[in-house]
């Protein structure tokens, strides 16, 4: 007797990407990004923890709507896809927070990286009422990820707040 296990092979791998993805972005999700961090710790690899905040989420979003909220958490998920290889892993943590894990680069393609997005999030966004995506980074790079992940990740958010700052002073003086 055979039975047809398709249909059961298929939700199960529906069930497992529901598991460790965004359903907004499609990008990993914090569960994921956290077993990846622990993973990493394990390991001797050089790496680089990226966090990234969108500084004006909250006014897009009791400005134009909750879905142009989302339409710009989803074109920042693409900008920072858009540049990134097979070994990197982006995550949506939080509401309009991101991380990136980059393992095995050094800190100039690490740089490179972060350049062509920001420069990817300058352009004329068509399809939404704003001509740029603002956001505030910041990352910390090490040549071992033995044991060092929490600091970095804590390195990287202190850098990313750092930048927010700095931005948002910016932005009062103008």
């Amino acid at each position: 007797m055979y039975r047809n296990i398709n249909d059961k092979i298929v939700l199960q791998q529906q069930l497992e990407y529901k598991s460790t993805h965004d359903a907004l972005t499609n990008l990993y999700n914090r569960d994921y990004f956290q077993a990846k961090m622990a993973h990493f710790n394990e390991r001797n690899d050089p790496i680089t923890v990226v966090l990234a905040d969108l500084d004006e989420l909250k006014w897009v979003n009791d400005e134009y709507g909750h879905q142009m909220g989302d339409k710009l958490v989803c074109e920042t998920a693409a900008c920072f896809e858009a540049y990134a290889d097979n070994d990197m892993l982006i995550a949506r943590i939080g509401g309009d927070e991101f991380s990136i894990l980059i393992p095995n680069k050094s800190v100039l393609q690490v740089e490179q990286y972060l350049k062509n997005v920001e420069m990817k999030m300058q352009r004329d966004y068509k399809d939404l009422p704003f001509s740029l995506i603002k956001i505030s980074i910041g990352y910390e790079y090490s040549n071992s990820s033995y044991g060092t992940m929490e600091q970095l990740f804590s390195q990287a958010d202190a850098k990313m707040y750092k930048n927010k700052k700095k931005r948002k002073l910016l932005k009062e003086k103008v």
